[in-house]
């Protein structure tokens, strides 16, 4: 339009000076009006300027009409022009977006099919892994109805229900511990550990005749690199041990002759957790799939899949990153494997630890006499386990079997020295009464035990002021380890 002004003002120039020189033929034209009519002589050359002017005028006009509508012609060009950019720009953008909502749902639609192949694995892996330990337990629970069994055959059936239900109850804690962690809500709770009395534990219970994958021709093996005094670091000792007993175990499956060994070494501010075996080994196709959910390994004596849902080293895995470390193995097929894994070292001076081991609690009863052990408990059958899990220890048990009642003999009976609380009570439930006692004797040791066994139900059981937890079912060993660990100041352990 600017580049367009010059002729403009060109042309206004030209019809200024047209119409200023027909303003003044005309006024000729009128002044001389009345000679011509005494005359009648017309100044034909006059009218014929006139005349030629206004004709030129006229053409001068049109030629401005059609320069400005030529001008006008380009600017809707150029207008057109930038709608056209614009249009194309943003076809530009929507294909973009279009493309990178198709990428975005393709990726979806490949998750919601590995999602759904996930789902029916799980599913498949979940209706074997538990009518297995099942069939045992039901089949051979009928059996003992036989009387004519001998003590003998009795015991070796009461064993088979007693590893089958371990299974079983192992199971569903690895399907918890998963669901918890892929929710974000599996928590590590770090605490004073001495890792040379947790070795000794895991030693006792793997060397144990009652341990289910233990071959007798295989030897195994401890290490241990520093002193008790220097062997205590800050950190989860319960999901410490569960990654080495899920290693471990993994090591005997296949490891049918040779040894398994396992333990660590101090390397600079990280301490260095190894289990070793002389089995099978892994082959480089098995390899990536190790750390795998459901993943299994076929033996190459007879080809078979070894037993287990395939979640131990998952889990194994997912703790250790969680401890803040790091997890990796090596192998070779037929000569075994060794997997690492490090946790770091914070040491911890600490005058005394309490603890005492599943082996001692495995192998010997604790004394418990002149305790008095308070049982709130709404259901006959758990009281009477409990009562019969306690019986051996001589400790005083006082069972009630609602809130109220529970309130007012903790609070007028001070020999009490211990609370088994279920949590899931009528009038009264346990998450209301916790703190009704605590109020009036807040050194009381309260002890959760419930059937809602998921993370956050052990959470909500801490904040209303339980000191510890035991979810149903109730695991014997577990159970006399946290009384243990409770009265251990004054409790001593009989042979």
């Amino acid at each position: 339009m600017l580049a367009e002004l010059p002729l403009i003002i060109v042309i206004h120039s030209f019809f200024t000076l047209s119409v200023n020189y027909l303003l003044g033929v005309s006024k000729f034209i009128i002044t001389t009006n009345s000679f011509v009519r005494s005359t009648s002589v017309i100044n034909i050359s006059s009218i014929q300027s006139a005349a030629v002017a206004a004709i030129f005028l006229l053409l001068l006009v049109a030629v401005a009409l059609l320069i400005i509508k030529r001008i006008k012609t380009q600017a809707q060009i150029k207008s057109l022009r930038k709608v056209n950019e614009e249009l194309s720009s943003t076809n530009s953008h929507l294909e973009s977006i279009l493309a990178s909502r198709s990428a975005e749902i393709r990726e979806i639609s490949k998750k919601a099919i590995e999602s759904e192949r996930l789902k029916s694995a799980f599913i498949s892996n979940m209706s074997h892994e538990v009518r297995t330990p099942l069939n045992g337990i039901m089949g051979f629970s009928r059996l003992l109805y036989d009387d004519s069994l001998s003590p003998k055959v009795r015991k070796s059936f009461l064993d088979i229900i007693e590893r089958r239900s371990q299974s079983l109850l192992r199971l569903l804690n690895d399907i918890l511990n998963i669901s918890a962690f892929e929710a974000g809500k599996l928590e590590i709770k770090p605490t004073a550990c001495n890792v040379n009395l947790l070795l000794n534990d895991l030693y006792s219970y793997f060397t144990s005749d009652s341990y289910e994958f233990r071959h007798p021709h295989v030897q195994v093996k401890v290490t241990k690199a520093l002193p008790n005094s220097r062997a205590i670091t800050l950190t989860d000792g319960n999901r410490l041990e569960q990654v080495l007993t899920n290693l471990v175990e993994n090591a005997f499956k296949y490891t049918p002759n040779g040894s398994v060994e396992f333990g660590y070494k101090l390397n600079e501010q990280t301490l260095l957790f190894f289990v070793s075996d002389t089995g099978i080994g892994i082959h480089q196709k098995d390899s990536k799939k190790v750390f795998e959910r459901f993943s299994k390994i076929s033996t190459p004596l007879d080809n078979t899949i070894s037993s287990g849902a395939g979640l131990g080293l998952y889990i194994a895995k997912m703790l250790v990153e969680l401890l803040n470390g790091e997890i990796w193995f090596e192998s070779q097929p037929d000569k075994g494997s060794t997997f690492f894994f490090s946790i770091p070292y914070i040491p911890q001076k600490v005058s005394s630890i309490k603890h005492i081991s599943r082996s001692m609690v495995a192998t010997n009863i604790l004394n418990l006499n002149e305790k008095v052990i308070l049982v709130v408990e709404d259901d006959l059958i758990s009281f009477q386990l409990i009562e019969n899990l306690l019986e051996p220890t001589g400790a005083k048990i006082i069972h009630v079997k609602n809130g109220e009642d529970a309130l007012e003999i903790a609070l007028i009976t001070p020999q009490i020295d211990l609370v088994l609380m279920d949590m899931q009570l009528p009038f009264l439930s346990g998450y209301e009464l916790t703190p009704l006692i605590k109020k009036e004797r807040p050194s009381l040791p309260i002890v959760a035990q419930t059937a809602h066994a998921m993370e956050d139900d052990r959470r909500k059981c801490l904040s209303v002021g339980c000191d510890d937890y035991i979810p149903k079912p109730i695991d014997p060993d577990d159970f006399m380890l946290i009384i243990g660990k409770h009265l251990l100041n004054e409790t001593t352990v009989n042979s």
